[in-house]
């Protein structure tokens, strides 16, 4: 939403923070409105979408041909989704802690060298969401999932399956497209890129 023109300002200069008004507050998120002057000197406010903690994206891989892989509901888009483990973290853990918790509650398996790839924003125009996606190598089995209501199914999947999964619309969540394209891309997973790419277009 824009308003009237503030200040006049160069376009490569910062944009000004002015005020920040609480819109909503529940146990799981925040929504703020945030009063700005962006780089061209107009007034302008953003809706933003505020979590308490960050998330971890579990990418658990065997013999770099298969995908450990959970079937849940997601009552948000009133569907069942494939994807790779994942979960928020609590205070006081470390990423890595997160990801070693997850992986046991999502699916009774546990890898004690999770290794941290990368951290990124995944609704950056709106949301200050922020993920952490952790390398779980050859990960062994410890019992049956803590939480059964995380995960309706835990199944190892290849790259004929991971295909066969999209194709059909199983997989629709953006944190699992992702991780699993730098799992193939930095070669956790010795899956045909261009084929697969391919396949997710």
């Amino acid at each position: 939403m824009e308003g009237a023109k503030v200040a006049s300002q160069e376009t490569n200069e910062p944009w000004q923070h002015l005020t920040r008004e609480s819109l909503l507050v529940t146990p799981h998120l925040e929504v703020h409105r945030e009063q700005v002057v962006r780089c061209d000197g107009l007034a302008a406010a953003y809706d933003i979408i505020c979590l308490p903690h960050d998330a971890v994206i579990i990418v658990p891989t065997r013999d770099r041909r298969e995908l450990l892989m959970i079937r849940q509901y997601r009552p948000a888009v009133r569907r069942e989704s494939y994807e790779v483990p994942a979960g928020g973290m609590e205070p006081g853990e470390s990423i890595e802690e997160a990801a070693r918790r997850e992986l046991r509650e999502e699916t009774g398996w546990d890898c004690p060298n999770v290794r941290v790839a990368l951290s990124y924003h995944p609704m950056v125009g709106r949301s200050d969401a922020r993920f952490h996606i952790v390398h779980a190598e050859e990960p062994v089995q410890v019992g049956e999932p803590t939480d059964p209501i995380e995960a309706q199914e835990v199944f190892w999947a290849d790259e004929d399956r991971f295909a066969e999964l999209w194709v059909g619309g199983g997989i629709v969540a953006g944190a699992c497209v992702t991780s699993t394209l730098l799992a193939v891309g930095s070669g956790w997973l010795t899956w045909d890129f261009a084929a697969l790419a391919g396949v997710l277009r």
